[in-house]
């Protein structure tokens, strides 16, 4: 496959917002970090229209007289991330114009248009239909079904042109418009705001269109929960593709776990939780505050979501306390914040395990597992070691992956392989702390929730013999 790179450019944060500003797409996964950690993605992720429309805008800049297109296909394989470098490439084909935009040589959009002879129109389509209280729907998937609407551009023409200038003087600055509102329309309305776009295909028919994109949703699977979403207006007409995400895994409340605990089971026990804000931390701090022990759980960045299940605990009169803590910054300094010691440390710190695979192998990303999985936990063992109490109970929780080995995680995998080695040595050079390591099946937390549930959902069960071991531990 013969290729020509056509241009470069990258995502800086200040061009991000301006394309929130222009489309009206303020998507969380888009534009909170602390929000976008509870997606797969587990980081912010560029509009993959905005990467759609910088590729036309950079090739149109080169390549003057260029047909308008009379259908686009647009694919999105792969994320794109704030600060990556995107490569612009021409794909030699017969039949169509096909462009590509790469990073580090993989494909996260590709653009394949059938070039026609029509004419450039330009519509004024009246002044922008978005306010400053623009709500981000959440619908459920009945919802969604047979749901029709209207999508107004969220800008002027003159705030698109100076954004798209060349892209606009291809294609039309209306059709522009229209693609800004399909980005509106997944990430703010339907599905909203657990939305994930696939694709679309749009035609640019010569015929007069509406003056806004008007949308119906044709067919919900509900399995894969993929939604095809007819459109119409501003210049083009076609379909939408686009997924329903899970909500953000929700844990078993406190009411319901303590009927799996004896009030008394972890009486007057204190148990740092290290991510005890989600997941398996949260399910965690649930469980031993269900058998009257205080749970001390930390956060790095969702400091909201920390005091939620705090609340939560105490509103059920147990004992809960929180914790700022960062994994990757000196251990003993940040314990200082502790009001009293604690015997039991669960350690469930975890960075983005899933994500963009450009390469087999990644260093940079070993590296990054590394930090999370052995040297913050060395750190913080040794500074728990040191705080003067007969001993430290712990539980890490390894991973069946070493076992399984799955594809694109080779890197997760063996960063856990080196945490069970250093376990297993911290527990035979230190008397004075046990490590409980247990090779965990993939259980529903945010990273493992996607467009399909996972099939063993039911955490409590695998957790509670596991905290049972680690705070019945006597030294």
């Amino acid at each position: 496959m013969t290729t020509t790179m056509a241009g470069t450019f990258s995502f800086s944060e200040e061009l991000h917002t301006e394309f929130a500003k222009l489309s009206g797409d303020w998507n969380p996964m888009h534009m909170s970090a602390v929000l976008a950690r509870r997606t797969q993605s587990g980081r912010p992720v560029v509009h993959g229209i905005h990467t759609v429309l910088r590729a036309m805008d950079v090739f149109a800049a080169s390549s003057a007289g260029v047909p308008l297109p009379s259908k686009l296909t647009v694919r999105f394989p792969a994320p794109v991330y704030l600060n990556d470098v995107i490569e612009i490439h021409k794909v030699d084909s017969p039949d169509q114009l096909r462009l590509q935009a790469r990073v580090d040589g993989m494909n996260t959009a590709d653009l394949r248009m059938v070039l026609s002879n029509s004419e450039r129109s330009s519509v004024d389509f009246g002044e922008p239909a978005l306010d400053a209280h623009v709500v981000c729907r959440e619908l459920s998937l009945a919802e969604m079904k047979d749901r029709s609407g209207t999508v107004r551009p969220a800008s002027t023409l003159n705030e698109i042109n100076k954004q798209f200038p060349n892209a606009a003087k291809w294609i039309g600055v209306e059709r522009v418009a229209a693609l800004l509102c399909l980005s509106r329309l997944v990430g703010m309305e339907c599905p909203g705001l657990h939305s994930l776009f696939s694709g679309f295909t749009v035609e640019f028919p010569r015929e007069a269109t509406p003056l806004s994109l008007q949308y119906h949703v044709a067919t919900a699977d509900d399995h894969f929960r993929l939604l095809k979403i007819d459109v119409h207006g501003l210049g083009v007409r076609g379909s939408v593709e686009a997924f329903a995400r899970h909500p953000p895994v929700s844990q078993t409340s406190l009411k319901d776990l303590s009927a799996l605990v004896k009030p008394k089971e972890f009486l007057d026990q204190r148990a740092l939780i290290i991510g005890g804000s989600r997941g398996l931390g949260e399910l965690t701090a649930k469980l031993i505050a269900a058998g009257g022990g205080c749970p001390v759980i930390t956060y790095a960045v969702g400091k909201e979501d920390a005091e939620h299940v705090a609340a939560e605990i105490k509103e059920r009169g147990a004992n809960c306390e929180t914790l700022k803590y960062d994994v990757r910054a000196p251990a003993a300094e940040q314990l200082k914040s502790l009001s009293k010691p604690v015997s039991q440390l669960y350690y469930y710190a975890t960075c983005q395990i899933f994500g963009r695979r450009t390469r087999e192998f990644d260093s940079t990303t070993l590296d990054e597992f590394l930090e999370f999985y052995v040297r913050g936990f060395y750190d913080l063992c040794a500074a728990l070691r040191e705080s003067g109490k007969p001993g430290v109970s712990v539980f890490y929780p390894s991973s069946v992956a070493i076992d399984e080995r799955p594809r694109n995680m080779t890197e997760y995998s063996m960063a856990k392989a080196a945490a069970e080695i250093l376990c297993a040595d911290l527990n035979r050079s230190w008397p004075n702390i046990h490590i409980e390591t247990v090779r965990l099946p993939r259980l529903q937390t945010d990273q493992t929730s996607t467009v399909a549930p996972v099939e063993n959902a039911n955490s409590a069960n695998t957790i509670l013999p596991i905290v049972r071991r680690v705070q019945g531990f006597r030294f």
